[in-house]
């Protein structure tokens, strides 16, 4: 029986999250996801990652208002 692991890699969690491994790294970045750094690696704990997924996020945009556009 195979356990699961208690962190995870920053690829498996951008999958596991449906976002871009480059969308997890704005969100460590930004402090919403908690890293550990073990020796060189960078991991994120499963309980994190489930914790996060669970929140309620603000929805952003970088478009135009369209009154300023035309």
């Amino acid at each position: 029986m195979k356990s699961e692991s208690i962190f995870i890699s920053r690829q498996i969690a951008a999958g596991m999250l449906d976002v871009s491994l480059r969308t997890l790294e704005n969100l460590i970045a930004t402090k919403q996801l908690p890293i550990r750094r073990i020796g060189r690696r960078v991991v994120i704990s499963r309980q994190a990652l489930e914790e996060f997924a669970r929140r309620d996020h603000a929805t952003t945009t970088n478009r135009v208002p369209q009154e300023v556009a035309e």
